[in-house]
Formats: structure tokens, sequence, C-alpha cells
């Protein structure tokens, strides 16, 4: 730890002479976290495929500001919830605002992680937002349906598939 650092909990804050500097002191990247979707939608209902995301991590649930949020961090959600794929990311807490902390802000992933935890991101805890910036995912609950036809070949049982 650095000196004139004062810490509590896993926060360490350097005394405010002119600028104070915040640092995270990430227990472990390679920690299991959960996501669950929560909150109600404008219309006041919500299908499981569809929230505001919320984080588990050291046992607290918690929310995502939707600071970079797009639709290759919102895949990542939906696969680790067991969907195929996201067909939305709202923003602006189209869900509602949660409560607790807020876990991750600028959260950027390429669409191809496992889990959040493999995503670029501020570090855990590390975050300029309020609850109006929650972030949402809407998930796909089937597969797209994708038309294959096969063309040229000799006869209806061979040829190149064709979407």
């Amino acid at each position: 730890m650095q000196k004139g650092l004062s810490c509590v909990t896993s926060y360490c804050v350097t005394p405010p002479p002119s600028v104070s500097l915040v640092y995270l002191l990430i227990d472990d990247p390679t920690k299991e976290i959960s996501v669950r979707l929560s909150g109600s939608s404008l219309n006041g209902t919500k299908e499981d495929y569809e929230g505001r995301v919320e984080v588990l991590y050291n046992g607290v649930w918690g929310t995502i500001c939707d600071d970079m949020w797009d639709i290759n961090d919102a895949h990542v959600v939906c696969r680790m919830l067991g969907y195929l794929l996201a067909i939305q990311a709202p923003s602006r807490a189209a869900y509602g605002q949660g409560t607790g902390p807020i876990w991750l802000d600028n959260v950027d992933c390429s669409g191809n992680e496992n889990s959040l935890n493999d995503c670029f991101h501020r570090g855990w805890g590390y975050e300029d937002c309020s609850h109006s910036e929650d972030a949402s995912v809407v998930c796909a609950n089937e597969p797209p349906q994708v038309e294959l036809r096969l063309a040229g070949g000799s006869s209806n049982s061979e040829g190149r598939i064709e979407i």
C-alpha cells in the first residue's frame, strides 16, 4: 500500500491536499460473479429475459453504470444468464433505478467474453454515476429464426447452404 493512503474495506483514498485520488484494491479478477435482471418497464410489465442488470459481488447486489454500455456488453450478460444473445442494451435506468452500490462503470466488452469479469471496466466499485444511469438488457428468449436452403446441387439433398 502506498504511503499516505487511508483505507476502509477495499477502498483507499489519498488525503485531499489539492486533488484526491481513489484506488480500488481488486480482490480477485478470476472471482466468479453472478448477474440477475430486475425492475419493471415503463408499461409496468417485465419478462424474465429483460431488465436492469444487477451484479452480485462480494455478497452484495449492485448495478452497472450505462457509460459506454452497448450491445456487446449486453451479449455477455445475456450469455451469463443462459440466453443466446442480446437484442437491446437499454440505458438511462430503462427498467427503473436500482439501489445499493454501482459496481461497474465504463464496461467495454468485445461481445465474446464469458463473463463481465473478462471485460474492461474501471474496477469494482469505482464509478462516477448515479442510479439514473443504470444499464439494462433485453435478451433473446429464443434462438433467432434462420431459414436455410440448399442451392446449386444436382438434387434437393445436396448443394451449398444459403441463409
